[in-house]
């Protein structure tokens, strides 16, 4: 071994560690020392995970071009396509046209990386919309999570069928044109449902008959809805935000393991809609108007394991008179539970007989109060 040693004679995989500790926009000037340093700042290892942000034109086409050199080594790949700077809009904004150009070069190369297992999109920059996505992603059948997240709009114009390896979805967006034509993949098992504007939910889940998990936000839960619903075998978590809900529905959904409903405009009677729910063992009621005190229904609900009611508190909004907790099997299961400081000050005595109780979260409207473990003899 050599008495002196420098960073010329390092080993290969000791150069490559180095240069992976910096980031992948600062290792491009390390890259162009020798081919040594080429080779070790474009390692397959080093490829692995991209995330990457882009600022108009100039930098999504240096990623598509790197990606069409390495997107072989890349299993996981994040794009967050900005707007561009005020200054350089007018530089570097392309025309319509050109965006759509832009656009369809980075998606060609995203299928070229035909590897890929995890790709997240996240659409911002207002000179490259729409966000239409095609036939090309077929070209990527190992694609386990697919995100897709695009403020003006998301058109599916193809069927995703044939994707049979993905298994998480999430489509997060101002509108979804979705026709009955393009079928989501059938082996999904946790699908994310984002749109700004109330719209009934697609009939293409009828199709997902391994769907285990289910996040809404702003979609509308009908009488059909819940439908398709209960249509789906393997349903065990609905989480549902900023929705028109109808609980009356709810208690079709037997199989339901993970329930929460936040900030849902509910119509009808949740009490008796819980009621039927025996397999439940997370609850969450945030943000709901009719929600001030836990259901009645729900302490006889013997499989918590989680519970959380949090009420919706607003400017002018008068205070609804605080009750216990409801008494019933939940006490002998129930390990965490969040309410009211009010709720849970009238329920002290049953708060006693909660023998697996370990945690306890108190709420003063939406501000944290106090959590602590609990601990019983």
């Amino acid at each position: 071994m050599p008495a002196h040693t420098s960073i010329g004679s390092l080993p290969s995989d000791l150069l490559t560690q180095i240069l992976g500790c910096l980031h992948r926009r600062d290792r491009h000037p390390a890259a162009l020392v020798s081919w040594r340093w080429h080779e070790a700042a474009h390692a397959p290892s080093l490829c692995r995970k991209v995330y990457c942000t882009t600022y108009g034109a100039a930098s999504l086409k240096s990623l598509t071009a790197w990606l069409l050199r390495h997107g072989n080594h890349v299993r996981t790949l994040s794009l967050d396509s900005n707007e561009v700077e005020e200054e350089e809009e007018a530089r570097d904004s392309p025309p319509d046209e050109q965006g759509e150009q832009l656009l369809a070069g980075f998606f060609s190369a995203c299928a070229a990386a035909g590897l890929l297992e995890s790709l997240t999109i996240i659409h911002t920059n207002q000179a490259l919309r729409p966000l239409c996505i095609g036939a090309w992603l077929l070209s990527l059948p190992r694609l386990q999570k697919l995100d897709l997240v695009c403020e003006d709009g998301l058109q599916l114009t193809c069927s995703l069928h044939s994707l049979s390896a993905l298994r998480e979805m999430e489509l997060i967006t101002g509108y979804l044109h979705l026709v009955p034509s393009v079928h989501l993949p059938p082996q999904l098992t946790q699908l994310t449902f984002e749109v700004e504007a109330d719209i009934v939910l697609p009939e293409q889940l009828n199709d997902l008959r391994m769907l285990n998990t289910l996040l809404l936000s702003g979609a509308m839960l009908s009488a059909g809805s819940y439908g398709f619903l209960e249509r789906l075998p393997r349903l065990r978590c609905l989480h549902c935000r900023h929705s028109l809900a109808a609980p009356a529905g709810l208690s079709r959904l037997t199989g339901l393991e993970e329930l929460v409903l936040d900030a849902v405009h509910e119509e009808g009677d949740l009490d008796a809609a819980l009621r039927p729910l025996t397999r439940l063992t997370t609850l969450a009621l945030l943000g709901l108007e009719a929600a001030w005190q836990p259901p009645p229904s729900v302490g006889g609900l013997s499989r918590q394991e989680r519970a959380c009611f949090m009420p919706k508190i607003a400017a002018g909004m008068p205070a609804a008179p605080a009750t216990a907790l409801p008494a019933g099997p939940w006490a002998a299961s129930l390990r965490k539970l969040g309410a009211s400081y009010d709720t849970l000050l009238l329920s002290g005595a049953l708060l006693e007989t909660f023998s697996q109780l370990e945690r306890l979260t108190c709420f003063a409207g939406f501000i944290f109060q106090v959590a602590f473990k609990c601990r019983h003899a």
